[in-house]
């Protein structure tokens, strides 16, 4: 179950969804919760409405994702630090290189410390999981937001999502 204060359950659900349900096989729901934005500018203000949306099938991809991509990551700083002052692997820039091109166009590396110390022949690697990061980024899986300048009155949380998954892209 979805402990996100706030939220409600909306009547949105996916094909796939609607399918296994019918089969009584499990499903993923929707969740959502409404809140108004503003934008000031110089041509005056705009108000605007937001649906924060929180997606079970969302939530479980993102959990999995970041799993399988620190995973990696880590697996690649166990490779370095195996190979640490032996061949190339002496020299200390050649081993920051090599950690920088684990790392390079990474967005996962803001979830992992490291440190290189020592001179030519006797380096040392310690690198884990930057836990603050990690629990940090953990409230926004499976969320996402629509915004739109319809009237609430109009139609339902659940119309404006069913509309948003609607939309050829």
């Amino acid at each position: 179950m979805i402990k996100n204060k706030g939220f409600y359950e909306l009547e949105y659900l996916s094909n796939e969804s609607k399918r296994s349900k019918e089969q009584g096989r499990h499903y993923f729901r929707y969740f959502g919760k409404e809140t108004n934005i503003t934008l000031k500018g110089k041509e005056g203000e705009l108000n605007l409405r937001a649906l924060v949306v929180l997606s079970e099938q969302k939530l479980y991809k993102d959990k999995k994702t970041r799993k399988k991509n620190l995973r990696k990551i880590m697996d690649g700083f166990r490779n370095i630090n195996n190979k640490l002052n032996k061949w190339d692997y002496k020299k200390k820039d050649f081993v920051v290189k090599k950690i920088h091109g684990l790392l390079y166009k990474n967005k996962w590396k803001k979830f992992i410390n490291y440190k290189v110390e020592g001179n030519d022949g006797n380096i040392k690697l310690s690198f884990g999981l930057n836990k603050e990061k990690l629990r940090e980024s953990i409230p926004m899986d499976g969320k996402y937001v629509i915004i739109t300048d319809t009237d609430p009155n109009g139609f339902s949380s659940s119309k404006l999502l069913e509309i948003y998954k609607k939309q050829t892209h």
